[in-house]
């Protein structure tokens, strides 16, 4: 790989990377109108390893908004995989994540914790890169007993 052609990978790796990390402070901070920053708008999100559902980005907003009301999270999202096209022009990555939720009950706090994968595809638009995919992997919950 030439220099000039290094650095552009960088460039976006770093991009997409940003992208991953938005959408992490969009999802722990509930800010669900603000998700074409980080998706297109015919995107296809699968939250069905985790229990949840599959649908269009407008399908999914609305589900974040039912589900997520009580919950307090804070994705964690690591051990980034990505490979870049030849063209530049798409990409996919494999993102772990690690992920403490909590919310109240009559004794108390409760917390739990889930890790998965995603797994992601996406283009670069003129505003940037933007995810058309994303499907969670299910790795493994811990939820002591409350």
């Amino acid at each position: 790989m030439n220099t000039e052609r290094s650095v552009a990978y960088l460039l976006d790796r770093l991009a997409i990377e940003d992208q991953i990390r938005l959408y992490a402070e969009l999802i722990d901070r509930k800010r669900f109108d603000e998700l074409e920053l980080v998706f297109t708008p015919d995107a296809w999100i699968d939250y069905t390893a985790s229990g949840g559902m599959a649908g269009t980005l407008p399908e999914i907003r609305e589900y974040l908004r039912r589900s997520m009301g009580p919950l307090r999270t804070q994705h964690m999202m690591g051990n980034v995989r990505c490979e870049i096209d030849d063209s530049g022009e798409s990409a996919e990555t494999t993102v772990m994540l690690f992920n403490p939720l909590g919310f109240d009950t009559r004794r108390g706090p409760y917390t739990f914790f889930v890790g998965l994968w995603y797994h992601d595809r996406w283009v670069r638009t003129k505003d940037g890169w933007r995810m058309t995919r994303r499907v969670q992997e299910a790795g493994w919950e811990f939820k002591p007993q409350p």
